[in-house]
């Protein structure tokens, strides 16, 4: 994992937001959009949120799995993460969610 896309997708409210729903319940986009909408009282588009996970995605802490019976579900990709700040390295501390 890179410290600096790691940090980029911490650094927004929404990506936040979007980590402690996944981390009560995965869920589609569709289905985190509409969860978002209700808990925040935030309009966001699906469009966005579907950015949002992706960008999470890319930062290598959610991971994308297919289902046959739900589609495309996130779930988070590790429960916590510690960051070196000597070395900038950030690695999962514990074993990996999947």
């Amino acid at each position: 994992m890179e410290l600096i896309a790691v940090s980029k997708a911490l650094s927004n409210e929404t990506r936040l937001r979007l980590l402690k729903l996944i981390a009560e319940e995965p869920g589609s986009a569709t289905r985190l959009h509409q969860r978002y909408v209700d808990e925040y009282s935030d309009q966001k588009h699906r469009e966005s949120i579907y950015r949002a996970l992706e960008t999470l995605v890319d930062a290598e802490l959610l991971v994308k799995e297919y289902q046959k019976e739900a589609g495309l579900i996130y779930h988070l990709a590790h429960e916590q993460i510690v960051v070196e700040l000597p070395t900038g390295d950030v690695t999962p501390l514990s074993t990996d969610v999947l």
